[in-house]
């Protein structure tokens, strides 16, 4: 039980390491992952009630953070392509 927790502990850092670093894919990923391991230790009742709330808290909120980095990142793209448009009609501009 102590390495399925310390596993969580991991999958929890690693999900913020990836969203830290913009890498919202691989958040994903392994955010999946530890759905999938808290879901395990969840069914077998072998962790405290207080130690599975204060796991779903962290949970909620590394699914809070994938959310927010994801329209970020959509946000910056959406950005960028708006200053690659511009920077093409400033070219076309300036060869007239």
């Amino acid at each position: 039980m102590q390495d399925k927790v310390k596993h969580i502990n991991q999958g929890i850092t690693e999900v913020g390491k990836c969203i830290t670093e913009g890498n919202i894919k691989d958040a994903m990923e392994k955010f999946s992952e530890l759905d999938i391991l808290l879901e395990s230790i969840s069914d077998q009742n072998s962790l405290t009630p207080e130690v599975l709330v204060s796991l779903q808290v962290v949970y909620q909120e590394l699914e809070k953070a994938i959310h927010t980095a994801t329209l970020k990142q959509s946000s910056i793209k959406k950005e960028l392509k708006s200053v690659m448009q511009s920077s093409k009609a400033v070219k076309v501009y300036k060869s007239i």
